[in-house]
This record gives structure tokens, sequence and C-alpha cells, in this order.
């Protein structure tokens, strides 16, 4: 490109270095082509680059929606727990601190234990055990 520049320059300013043309209008001929040629080139590459910029442009994009719905998958995770899907210790542990940094005044929490549930989840299934609870 750069070449080309200055081949045109001294094409310009010193026509007898690069060639002796018979008359100004061969000279504004060959020089008018280089020009034009050089412009094309130019246009040409610029489309490339710019037809390969989007290209990768949408596949950052796609990186990007691929990585936010692993990002919110393994949220889901971390809360739930694998086998009933419900809210696990790390979920409750996270909203026991969030709460106690809050301005309420007192916190009561219910659990429940219920006595054979191991036994029916063990003799006839979780499913039997869920429909228990």
């Amino acid at each position: 490109m750069v070449a080309v520049n200055a081949l045109l320059f001294l094409e310009y300013y010193y026509p007898s270095i690069i060639v002796a043309y018979a008359g100004r209008f061969d000279r504004f001929i060959d020089i008018s082509i280089g020009l034009m040629t050089t412009i094309i080139f130019n246009v040409w590459v610029f489309m490339v680059i710019l037809k390969h910029y989007k290209a990768e442009q949408d596949k950052a994009q796609r990186y990007l929606a691929q990585s936010e719905q692993a990002q919110e998958h393994l949220l889901y995770l971390i809360y739930h727990d694998s086998l009933t899907g419900l809210y696990n210790r790390t979920y409750f542990e996270k909203e026991i601190t969030e709460f106690s940094g809050s301005t309420a005044e007192g916190v009561g929490v219910f659990m429940i234990d219920i006595d054979g549930l191991k036994f029916v989840n063990d003799t006839f299934g979780h499913a039997q055990g869920d429909v228990l609870l």
C-alpha cells in the first residue's frame, strides 16, 4: 500500500524516473488508472476486514450469551438441592446473613423432623417419601 502511494508520488513529480510518457494525456490516464486501482483495492480490503469483524462480533455475542446462561445455571446449582430442586443449606445461610444485616429486630426459624421418613424413602422410594411430605 505504501509502495503504491510512493510510486504514484514518484510518477507524478518525477515522471522520467518511472516511465517516459508520449504526452500529458498518457501520463494522466496512467496516474488515474493507478489511483482508481488503489482506491478499489483499499475498498475491497476494508470490506473484507469489515466482514471478518462482524463475524467475530457475532461470535463474541454468542459466547457472552452462553456464558450468561452457564452462570445462571451455576447459581441455580449452588442454591438448590440436586435431588429435590428445593433451596439448600447454602441458600439458607446466605439469606440469614443478608437478613441479619438488615434493620429487622428478630428472626424465627421453624424446623420439622419427621421420624421414619428415611425408612419410607429407603423402602418405598423417594417418590413416596415426597408424597408423605
